[in-house]
């Protein structure tokens, strides 16, 4: 269809992602001769969901505590404790972002604030810095999984799955991550002779002992925001609020790392994000709604059920499809195009809405480590001062694991469901 065509070729030449998106829908509305103010009347209709208020927030959340110095009272507190095992700095890396998961949703963010602090402190310690950046960037994948996530509310809001559904079932797979990731690590630095700190009794048990008061007030984050959801005091979407006002509290009052002058930055960091975000969102519901106009969707479906009505088949198809297409596309805009696409399918073989929402989600973070056009891989190259090559090279070995978690939660959709099914989603 030429609609495809005209977006590919604009996104290859380099157009921004919701520019060629937009393009493409409105020549396609030419060329059909429908009126433009359908542009505008689908665009503002995208947004008109209660659910992405937690989006603007949760980006707050995160830059908040990169600027307020939380990130780096997190990853010193739980290098105190892992600092005297093989390879600590890495395990202490990877703790640190399944810590920060609980506060922010966004993998990009986290590679730029807390990897930029991790990937310092490995390569001062002796470290490799390919090694460092590769391991920070693909600790961040656990940001959307562990919740709260902003993928996640996208993924929300254009199923209808529950949000508070597809937060608790990002516990296990996002844990499991960390256990992937730090089994990696342990096996590297013991080839490498990566070093590590000497135990020295008294010091050592104080300078934990401070470094957890330090942070103590930041590692009661996770528990207000999840708590405060899961126990239903407030809804994932006033979460967001309540996370964004904690980090705020926390960096201006507690620990008086954001002075007045800092709060213009944040602000206007917020709402670049934020509108990068809505652009992608509004222009991907537009070009999704054509796709559906054209009957594409419900065409899919009757392929791959044509193909074969085996789920874990269907599925397996669906994992080396994203894969290909998170090289490609950015990650919300191949939500919002690609979801109702599969979705009619995914309903039809009578496989939970959650589970596939973890499915999509986790292989289209492992597309933002993945060249030619992987998000992280650009925030990456920024923050760990190398070329695009290197930051490729570097990434490419943490896949592995990343690609073995994605199998497991295919396999076994009782990984993802478990935790929604006790909590009685």
């Amino acid at each position: 269809m030429y609609i495809f065509a005209i977006w590919l070729f604009l996104l290859l030449i380099g157009t921004p992602v919701f520019v060629s998106l937009g393009l493409a829908s409105a020549f396609y509305l030419l060329m059909n001769k429908m009126p433009l103010y359908i542009v505008a009347q689908r665009m503002f209709g995208a947004l008109d969901s209660f659910i992405l208020l937690a989006v603007p927030f949760y980006i707050m959340a995160g830059e908040v505590m990169n600027v307020g110095g939380i990130t780096r009272r997190l990853f010193r507190f739980v290098e105190s404790g892992l600092g005297f095992i093989p390879g600590a700095l890495g395990h202490a890396n990877v703790v640190a972002n399944m810590i920060m998961s609980g506060m922010s949703g966004s993998a990009v963010a986290d590679i730029g604030g807390l990897g930029k602090v991790e990937i310092e402190a490995m390569t001062k310690s002796g470290y490799d810095l390919k090694f460092s950046a590769g391991l920070s960037a693909a600790a961040a994948i656990m940001g959307p999984i562990i919740p709260p996530s902003i993928p996640f509310v996208v993924y929300s809001a254009v199923t209808g799955a529950s949000l508070g559904a597809l937060f608790a079932a990002g516990f296990l797979p996002g844990f499991m991550i960390g256990i992937a990731l730090m089994i990696t690590v342990l096996i590297v630095s013991l080839k490498r002779h990566y070093p590590r700190k000497r135990w020295e009794g008294m010091a050592s048990i104080m300078e934990m002992g401070w470094s957890f008061l330090d942070a103590a007030p930041a590692l009661l984050a996770p528990g207000i925001i999840l708590g405060g959801i899961f126990s239903g005091l407030f809804t994932p979407t006033e979460g967001s609020v309540v996370a964004s006002a904690y980090a705020l509290i926390l960096s201006w009052w507690v620990y008086r790392d954001i002075r007045l002058g800092d709060i213009p930055r944040i602000a206007l960091m917020t709402l670049k994000n934020t509108c990068v975000v809505f652009l992608i969102f509004c222009t991907s519901s537009l070009f999704s709604w054509i796709l559906t106009m054209e009957r594409i969707p419900e065409t899919m479906a009757q392929g791959l059920l044509s193909v074969s009505k085996d789920p874990l088949v269907v599925l397996m198809l669906i994992n080396g499809f994203l894969l290909i297409v998170g090289m490609f596309v950015e990650t919300l805009a191949a939500m919002i195009i690609l979801v109702p696409f599969f979705f009619p399918a995914i309903v039809a073989l009578g496989i939970h809405p959650v589970h596939f929402g973890l499915i999509v989600t986790l292989n289209l973070m492992i597309g933002i480590l993945t060249p030619p056009f992987g998000t992280g891989l650009f925030m990456l190259q920024e923050v760990g001062r190398m070329t695009f090559e290197d930051a490729t090279r570097a990434c490419l070995p943490f896949i592995f694991p990343l690609l073995v978690v994605l199998l497991l939660i295919t396999l076994f959709p009782e990984i993802v469901l478990y935790v929604p099914r006790v909590m009685g989603w």
